[in-house]
């Protein structure tokens, strides 16, 4: 792929991730949020199954793998229900920063406490000094 169609590809998602939250703040004052968050899922399944039509891959999972999608789509439904109640009450610009700075925040302090692996000098060295 050419370097310039991907670098305009990163800037366009940027773009979209960001302009995210102020389309969710302007639809919370004509729909709920469980509306919003039904138009979200079609729209991730008609992308999804678009993509797996046109690479024509056969999608298949386990028993366990299921156990864990399933989790994490209870997951997702808090986050996306609270991520439109927080963009329809508080301010759009606010909930993108602070999603931006603390998600990759609190992955790491779970990762930490559920691998047992807590804060050891290879760590912080490489987080912070890297």
């Amino acid at each position: 792929m050419n370097k310039k169609l991907l670098y305009f590809l990163i800037v366009l998602a940027m773009a979209g991730w960001g302009m995210s939250w102020i389309n969710a703040k302007v639809l919370s004052n004509y729909v709920d949020e469980y509306q919003l968050m039904f138009i979200r899922g079609i729209f991730t399944i008609i992308s999804f199954g678009t993509f797996l039509i046109v690479q024509k891959k056969i999608f298949t999972i386990s028993f366990k793998n299921f156990l864990l999608a399933f989790l994490n789509a209870i997951i997702m439904l808090a986050y996306m229900k609270y991520y439109f109640l927080g963009t329809k009450f508080g301010t759009a610009s606010l909930g993108g920063a602070l999603v931006s700075s603390l998600i990759p925040i609190n992955t790491f302090l779970l990762m930490a406490i559920f691998f047992g692996c807590l804060f050891n000098d290879y760590t912080t060295s490489n987080v912070f000094f890297y």
